[in-house]
């Protein structure tokens, strides 16, 4: 008779507890808080403790895009087109004091009690590297592809 499979849980592997910041904080205080803590994301919390983004790592960096209408590739950073790296300095100076709502990334959240295959799937599928994990609507942590890779 087969054995029945072995589901592994969010709760097993995520990081816990998050450290999250609210959306009007700046992304200077932002990116003082995940260094301080060697962290790779911020949970986005309103006042009531409810998650409303996250903001990662890949927020402060630029990122390929193309030229909505044109075969042109250029730099996309936190809302402002780089024409060429050279005006990157520019930009992250007119971008340090936007608030953590202007760069935060909307994702869906997960729970506890998630499946594993549930999570890699929804990080395939988002782009992500992180989601958010919660107990009826609070944060209780963060589960990343990092921890997916502790299961191997």
């Amino acid at each position: 008779m087969p054995q029945p499979e072995s589901t592994v849980r969010v709760r097993e592997i995520m990081s816990s507890a998050a450290i999250t910041i609210r959306p009007d904080a700046t992304l200077v205080d932002a990116a003082r808080l995940m260094l301080d803590h060697k962290i790779g994301c911020l949970p986005v919390v309103d006042a009531d403790g409810k998650v409303v983004g996250i903001l990662t790592e890949r927020s402060f960096f630029p990122e390929e895009r193309g030229v909505p209408f044109s075969t042109e590739r250029v730099a996309w950073l936190l809302g402002e087109w780089v024409g060429h790296l050279d005006q990157l300095e520019k930009i992250v100076e007119e971008v340090r004091e936007l608030t953590v709502a202007e760069a935060a990334e909307q994702r869906h959240a997960v729970s506890e009690d998630t499946p594993l295959s549930e999570v890699a799937a929804a990080m395939l599928q988002e782009g992500a590297s992180h989601l958010v994990v919660e107990r009826e609507g609070a944060v209780v942590g963060v589960v990343s592809k990092h921890d997916l890779v502790k299961v191997f």
